[in-house]
């Protein structure tokens, strides 16, 4: 991947592959545990010798000891070596088989001479290896390995959380997101078990609702909701608190320095000295004295202005006001005209000019607004106009932000109510919640029936629509119910005076033909009528209107009703028939429950054809790799990750004392046992080997002087690794025929070195 700092391409090995952003590019060096890549394997090999500290090591002086699959081929070998020993210029290399390993590491070591220390703990045993790509038995005779008996089942650790994967998702397509394989590997890990009887099992799981409660378990789903961040203490929530508050404030400020700055700009003087900066800003509780003072003085000062327009209407106002005359106006204007500078005192100069600006802007709009039309000019009207469209707007604002406070306190005095209900009469509010689930879910259900009739073209619903639409088009196309007018330019019989072309009935001779109207549909509102008549809801509103809330607010209702009443049975909730082992239905939204899963993961090296593979299971492979003798079974070893589950040796012991005699019984079952560590006794056992093997371990290993002798792919036999058959040497025709089939996948565009090896 590349680094999104300085471009360059990186390179992740092992776990760090595993990170989102790089996961999506991670290749695998190994094809079901066989090498095929060589540049990967590079990239490997370089990664985990700088983890060791050897990044800096002009030469490798320390042997190799490298784990293989049972009975691995020549060539994929030979691509090792030729790296180790080209590239890396190792000393040495041994090969030996990580299942054999790990039963070397489990034998009992007291008492043993150092001779005997590099040997099995029986010579005679069957070591079961459960990997992740495959699972091998392993049968040992003599103290080696016997290839000739060595079965492989197409089934690991990576199908079964493949299969899991898929049927959770499957099951729960709304957490399929959440369901990666890296956490359904760990579901499988720490839930799933062998069952001891299959079939039995989920006979009883399926009758017994107890026994099912008890082998079902919940998985909760991470939602991403929850702060990944430790919870704050209540002194650390306080210094949050106050500096987002010191935050605001020295926002706040920037931004009055900032208008203050413009306003200072724009009042520059001529002599290039920038007057003092004002303040403009103001509240609303602010100038609302100096606002109502004003409105009075522009009352009394109205009514003065009214004598000369209208005496008659300024005596009506003087007796009004109970002024005896004018001398006593002029005392009242004066006593107002006080009022408002006192209230102006108490601003600063800046905002007593912006409020008064802004008020008396209003004065004037409101005049204008009283005006009739035709009083007042274009310029007059087109501002008129304006100003009603602002003043429209800001009450419509108005308008729906009363209406929003007013929804909220409704919606809260609901909650109210409801809680109250909840806690003072539960019995009521469970039935009054029961109601609502009925009826939402027989909604809903009739909606779904509703949709589902009108995907169907034999059914009512889409016979109908059809018949409108054929209705509607064939009287746009000029076409009418009268069968015996044709209009159309198909060939007929028509009522006429000759020969007509279209569709109707009668003899005539010449030709006839109509205009056809031109389409006008979608002009007239009333065209689209036709669509509302389609509608698939058979209970008069569309059948998507609202569908998403309602589901919402049923499942919501449903998991209110589980928290109030935990035994109580929902009879809207349909379980398909045939299929109650499939299908389980999620109490809560973040979460799921496993039940079968739980046995049927394992079961796959049982019953390899549950996950589609045609092969037999691995108590059919111990059978025809252990050729009916006793020696062998008496020493069954299980290692790998799989080797982990629980009942795995139990289910083996059981497994084998039906295959075999029934005089086998104690001995199959004293005999099975299972590695300290599966996962890494494996490499415990190597580095057992490198460190105290001595003589033995470097007869095992394959020098470089070997390797350029013997070739590639030759390997050393010990104990603990594969026998060694050279490569078959191909004759003429082979070669030929080898040739003509590289030709081919040439030109398929397929690899060669798919071919033939």
């Amino acid at each position: 991947m590349r680094d999104p700092e300085t471009g360059l391409r990186t390179f992740l090995i092992g776990h760090e592959a595993l990170i989102s952003s790089a996961r999506s590019t991670a290749r695998p060096a190994y094809d079901s545990a066989i090498p095929n890549n060589p540049a990967l394997m590079e990239r490997l090999l370089d990664g985990s010798l700088a983890a060791l500290g050897l990044a800096d090591e002009e030469r490798i002086n320390h042997r190799f000891v490298l784990t293989e699959a049972p009975c691995q081929p020549n060539s994929a070998r030979a691509l090792l070596m030729e790296l180790l020993f080209e590239a890396y210029e190792a000393p040495g290399i041994c090969f030996g088989i990580d299942a054999l390993f790990s039963y070397f590491y489990n034998r009992p070591g007291e008492g043993a001479t150092p001779k005997e220390t590099m040997r099995f703990a029986r010579e005679d045993a069957v070591v079961v290896s459960c990997g992740y790509n495959a699972t091998h038995v392993l049968p040992v005779v003599g103290g080696r390995i016997k290839p000739n008996l060595v079965k492989r089942v197409n089934v690991g650790g990576a199908t079964m959380t493949d299969q899991l994967t898929r049927r959770l998702q499957l099951l729960h397509p709304e957490h399929s997101s959440m369901l990666s394989t890296g956490r359904v590997e760990l579901l499988k890990e720490k839930m799933c078990y062998v069952s001891e009887e299959y079939d039995a099992e989920l006979k009883k799981i399926r009758e017994e609702p107890d026994y099912f409660d008890e082998v079902s378990k919940t998985v909760k789903v991470p939602t991403g909701e929850a702060s990944e961040k430790p919870a704050m203490s209540a002194e650390e929530q306080a210094r949050s608190r106050q500096a987002r508050i010191d935050n605001g404030r020295r926002l706040n400020k920037l931004m009055q320095e900032k208008r203050k700055s413009r306003a200072g700009a724009r009042d520059k003087d001529v002599s290039g000295t920038e007057a003092e900066p004002e303040d403009t800003s103001y509240t609303p509780e602010e100038v609302e004295a100096l606002y109502d003072s004003m409105k009075k003085l522009y009352d009394v000062k109205r009514i003065e202005d009214m004598r000369d327009i209208d005496e008659d209407k300024y005596y009506i106002a003087m007796c009004v006001g109970q002024w005896e005359s004018s001398t006593a106006l002029n005392e009242e204007i004066d006593k107002r005209q006080l009022l408002v500078d006192e209230e102006r005192a108490k601003l600063s100069a800046g905002k007593t000019r912006a409020a008064e600006a802004a008020w008396w802007k209003r004065v004037r709009e409101d005049e204008l607004l009283s005006m009739s039309d035709s009083e007042l000019s274009a310029p007059e009207l087109k501002r008129k106009r304006h100003v009603r469209a602002l003043r429209g707007a800001a009450e419509a604002r108005l308008r729906a932000k009363r209406a929003k406070l007013a929804a909220k306190a409704e919606a809260e005095r609901k909650a109210e109510e409801i809680e109250k209900m909840r806690t003072e009469r539960p019995q009521e509010y469970l039935t009054k919640l029961r109601t609502e689930r009925d009826e939402l879910a027989e909604r809903l259900k009739r909606r779904d029936a509703a949709r589902e009739a009108g995907s169907d073209r034999r059914s009512q619903a889409a016979r109908e629509r059809m018949r409108l639409l054929a209705q509607h088009a064939g009287s746009k196309a000029g076409f009418d119910d009268d069968p015996g007018r044709g209009n159309s330019k198909g060939r007929g019989r028509g009522r006429g005076k000759g020969r007509g072309r279209g569709r109707g009935r009668g003899r005539g001779r010449g030709r006839g033909k109509k205009k056809v109207e031109e389409d006008t549909f979608g002009m007239d509102d009333a065209d689209w009528d036709v669509y509302r008549s389609m509608k698939v809801g058979n209970d008069g509103t569309d059948s998507d209107d609202n569908s998403g809330e309602e589901r919402a607010r049923l499942k919501a209702v449903r998991v209110e009703i589980m928290d109030m009443a935990p035994d109580d049975v929902d009879p809207t909730m349909t379980i398909p028939v045939g299929s109650a082992l499939l299908y389980e239905e999620n109490k809560y939204a973040d979460e799921f429950p496993v039940t079968v899963d739980r046995i049927r993961t394992p079961e796959l090296i049982f019953q390899p054809t549950l996950a589609g593979v045609e092969q037999c299971g691995i108590v059919e492979a111990l059978q025809m790799s252990t050729s009916s003798k006793s020696s062998i079974v008496r020493e069954v070893f299980l290692t790998g990750g799989v080797a982990n589950t629980s009942g795995l040796k139990r289910r083996i012991c059981a497994e084998l004392r039906k295959a075999f005699p029934i005089d086998w019984g104690d001995s199959i079952v004293s005999g099975v046992r299972t590695a300290k560590d599966p996962v890494l006794d494996a490499w415990r056992g190597a580095a057992k080997f490198a460190e105290t093997g001595g003589r033995v371990f470097k007869d095992a290993c394959i020098t470089k002087a070997e390797y350029e002798e013997m070739g590639n792919g030759y390997i050393k036999e010990h104990a603990f690794g594969n026998v060694f058959y050279p490569t078959p040497i191909l004759s003429a025709a082979d070669l030929e025929l080898k040739k003509k089939l590289q030709k081919q996948a040439s030109k398929r565009g397929r690899p060669r070195s798919l071919v033939l090896g």
